[in-house]
């Protein structure tokens, strides 16, 4: 099911967590039916600059901007872009909008 990220303190689903990146910026956590995701709060003009260098391929852009912003799927780092995209899409989804949302882009969806 398709789900929102929300404010913190609410007692809805999503929600703003005070983790903490190797940069020490914020998170949020994007809870679907069955999974967690923590994706970055923000990303700077470097990681927006590095995800979109070298390629016209909106696709392709849209997908290297989650990739830069996934932090974690059910608490697990390591490879977690890679598995944020074994998800189902309509858990997918609420992923990709979030971060598309953050940078302001006009991105279509990661295929």
């Amino acid at each position: 099911a398709y789900l929102s990220v929300l404010k913190s303190g609410t007692n809805l689903i999503g929600g703003l967590i005070k983790n903490k990146t190797k940069m020490n910026r914020e998170t949020k956590v994007i809870k679907t039916a069955t999974h967690e995701i923590v994706i970055k709060s923000y990303l700077t003009f470097e990681e927006v600059e590095s995800a979109i260098k070298g390629t016209e391929d909106k696709f392709a852009q849209s997908a290297s901007i989650v990739k830069a912003a996934v932090v974690s799927v059910d608490g697990v780092v390591e490879d977690a872009y890679n598995k944020a995209r074994q998800l189902p899409y309509l858990e997918y989804k609420p992923i990709l909008d979030e971060v598309l949302k953050m940078v302001g882009g006009d991105f279509p969806p990661a295929k």
